[in-house]
């Protein structure tokens, strides 16, 4: 199992502000911190044949699976919907070396597919923004998350 990586995204965009005039109050709609994933971490399974993410959060809560497609599988949160992990079938995608950068590539593209397709569609319209920010995290450290696949 490969280490936890420490990420920090910038949960200030999903920040809504809105204005205020003369007397009227000021609102805002801030991004639970139990929303924002603290570390990340990749790793190959060789008796599921399958690269999983996984995020770790503030907090733990049992989880359940998600199937996406025949490749993706989602791993959410039973009472939040928050998003614990994604498992990639390699041998679904007919993935036979799993060292190959082509191939690295073509399960990085699996994973941003189908966390845009979350988003627009997300399984919890309450946790979009944990989804996004999932995202977001994974792009910070993309090359070491999927360094156990080379």
């Amino acid at each position: 199992m490969s280490k936890w990586l420490q990420v920090n995204p910038d949960a200030e965009e999903l920040t809504q502000r809105l204005q205020t005039e003369g007397s009227k109050v000021k609102v805002e709609f801030l991004v639970s911190s139990y929303d924002i994933p603290e570390a990340v971490r990749g790793s190959y399974n060789e008796e599921k044949s399958r690269f999983v993410i996984e995020f770790k959060y503030i907090g733990n809560e049992p989880t359940k699976p998600q199937p996406q497609d025949n490749y993706v599988t989602f791993v959410v949160g039973k009472n939040s919907g928050r998003l614990y992990g994604i498992e990639i079938d390699v041998k679904a995608l007919r993935v036979e070396e799993v060292a190959l950068r082509m191939k690295i590539n073509k399960i990085k593209d699996e994973v941003e597919k189908t966390l845009n397709n979350l988003i627009q569609k997300p399984i919890n319209r309450l946790r979009q923004d944990n989804y996004r920010l999932t995202q977001k995290a994974l792009s910070e450290i993309e090359d070491k998350l999927y360094s156990p696949l080379s």
